[in-house]
């Protein structure tokens, strides 16, 4: 393709990245009422949120009249707009999104994509304590499902499956969502297909997190001043241990407690239990702990995590939250102080700031999160702990193959800086920058470690180092690694850097119009690209199995790594109507 030819499908591609977001749903957890929901909790115009989303269109109701009759002018008049997109003239919304995105630099082919989405959405109550949240969004686009345009990071907004049809380059793929909530505002139960968020980090999680694939959804929540109760059960799509394969009938269960001693401090400590194929009722006990429940019924090798959240507003605009997830510790090291060991959790610490009034800043929020080696990773062994090599994995923390809670690899830290400036009601500044470091495991393992992997089936090996890369060829946890922690101590270090800027601005242009304008631009600096191939393969013998040939095999993977810079560009307007 000549200059000419490449210059015009730019121009007609930034021409097309338009986006005609209708109304809002309820079901999205990543519909910007969400954020703005936090925002609001923050600074105090609202009571505390429920640590489970989506909400209920009841609950999105209350929060939006509270905010409505608050004396914040700024607020109540976004409120105010939410509400006519939810529930003024009709519950119908009928809609297209179409967008673009355009990555120059190194990132590659298939750098340009765009898609068309047109939406019906439905936000409904009925019988008097019933609601309903619906949306259907058929998706035409020129990428392919695991192929999209996307930085490090990153997810799609909607999520759909390989089954396609096409017209000729244009694939086409169906994505809906729906939730179905019965109850009030303080207590409800809810049950859908959808997005999952949970916790303090709206969006970025390290349990439930907005950015995961879609699932099958059930909860039910009490939500009073100074207790907040969650339990549920989320329908999520198996793979096998390289992630590939899909398969149903695996569980994910969770359950969460917070109390505010006081109105600024919240304690909230919360489980995940994840069972598969069989289903166990027994984790649906409202008030049974996960691991006791585990060791009675006799499968201590599922996948148990639990953790501790700390919330503390100070006066009514910033918080400290400080998050930890646990999902093993080798305690006998750990009381012995002996802290080289086996710690497998992820934690975030950081602050969020959300001032009133006419304060152009709306939003700044600053946090450090580290997931250490081997979190989220299982392996899957069978009711006579015979190890499961082929098959579904079951107990790794995934759905369709990717991460649950957040987006990062194991072994992995990332500090991460935005802020959110508007002007006035129309015009807003979203600025954000991380930095994010990641290593693969195996480069620092043992040969004692190497050589099993070296004799195991080849197409059995993982040693990417990432979420489904398990220290276990068949013959157990390797003693190496339940006696060294190894965080980020290995020799290649894969480093991303990303900036962001977007301004966007709106024009009301009725009671049901708008029109929103905006650019967006984000650079991003990548450093030993590739770490997360395979170091080892399999399908060697024993003679074979050698430490020359595991160094020729590291010293190539090494050698194969490169950097990157990105930058990904959008331009575009949104009509809403």
């Amino acid at each position: 393709m000549d200059f000419r030819r490449k210059s015009l499908f730019v121009v007609i591609l930034l021409l097309l990245s338009v986006s005609f977001i209708f109304p809002q749903v309820g079901a999205d957890v990543n519909d910007d009422f969400y954020e703005d929901a936090v925002q609001w909790e923050i600074s105090g115009k609202i009571r505390k949120l429920p640590m489970v989303r989506p909400y209920p269109i009841s609950l999105i109701k209350d929060i939006l009249i509270q905010v409505m009759s608050c004396d914040d002018h700024f607020a109540a008049e976004k409120a105010a707009f939410y509400y006519r997109q939810f529930f003024a003239d009709g519950i119908v919304r009928v809609g297209a999104d179409a967008s673009g995105i355009i990555a120059v630099g190194d990132y590659g082919e298939n750098n340009k994509q765009l898609s068309v989405n047109p939406f019906v959405y439905l936000n409904a109550e009925f019988l008097e304590k019933g609601s309903v949240s619906v949306g259907l969004m058929p998706i035409l686009t020129n990428s392919k499902r695991g192929k999209e345009v996307l930085p490090v990071g990153r997810t799609t907004r909607y999520d759909y499956e390989s089954d396609t049809s096409s017209i000729g380059p244009i694939n086409i793929f169906t994505s809906t969502m729906s939730m179905v909530a019965y109850g009030t505002p303080d207590v409800y139960i809810q049950a859908g297909m959808a997005r999952s968020d949970f916790g303090n980090f709206y969006n970025d999680g390290i349990i439930l997190n907005a950015g995961a694939n879609q699932t099958g959804h059930i909860s039910f929540t009490i939500n009073k001043e100074t207790i907040n109760f969650s339990m549920g059960m989320l329908l999520l799509t198996g793979t096998n241990a390289l992630g590939k394969s899909v398969r149903p009938q695996k569980y994910l269960y969770f359950h969460s407690f917070r109390y505010s001693p006081i109105p600024e401090l919240d304690l909230t400590f919360y489980e995940t239990a994840m069972t598969g194929p069989r289903f166990d009722f027994t984790y649906l006990f409202p008030a049974a702990l996960y691991m006791p429940i585990q060791q009675l019924i006799g499968f201590s090798s599922e996948n148990l995590m639990m953790g501790l959240q700390v919330g503390y507003v100070l006066r009514d605009s910033l918080r400290f939250t400080g998050d930890i997830c646990v999902d093993d510790m080798n305690f006998n090291d750990l009381i012995r102080f002996h802290f080289d060991t086996k710690m497998k959790f992820a934690a975030q610490l950081g602050f969020q700031y959300a001032p009133s009034g006419n304060n152009m800043l709306k939003m700044l929020s600053l946090d450090y999160t580290m997931v250490t080696p081997y979190m989220y990773t299982h392996s899957q062994y069978d009711s006579n702990d015979q190890y499961i090599s082929y098959g579904t994995n079951y107990q790794n923390y995934t759905t369709n193959g990717k991460p649950l809670g957040i987006q990062m690899m194991p072994n992995s830290d990332r500090v991460k800086l935005s802020f959110k400036l508007e002007f006035n009601h129309n015009m807003k500044l979203t600025v954000g920058a991380a930095i994010q470091r990641h290593t693969n495991i195996n480069e620092a393992l043992p040969f004692e470690c190497v050589k099993q992997y070296l004799m195991e089936d080849e197409s059995n090996v993982n040693t990417t180092g990432n979420i489904f890369d398990y220290p276990d060829a068949g013959n157990g946890y390797f003693s190496y690694c339940q006696h060294n922690f190894m965080f980020l101590n290995q020799r290649t270090k894969y480093v991303c850097m990303q900036n962001d800027i977007k301004f966007e601005y709106t024009w009301e242009l009725g009671k049901r119009h708008t029109l929103t304008a905006f650019v967006d631009w984000l650079y991003q600096y990548e450093r030993n690209v590739g770490i997360d191939r395979n170091i080892y393969t399999g399908g060697h013998t024993e003679a074979e199995a050698t430490e020359e040939l595991a160094e020729e095999m590291l010293q190539a993977w090494r050698d194969s790594l490169t950097n990157k810079i990105s930058n990904f560009l959008s331009i575009g307007v949104k009509y809403t109507y």
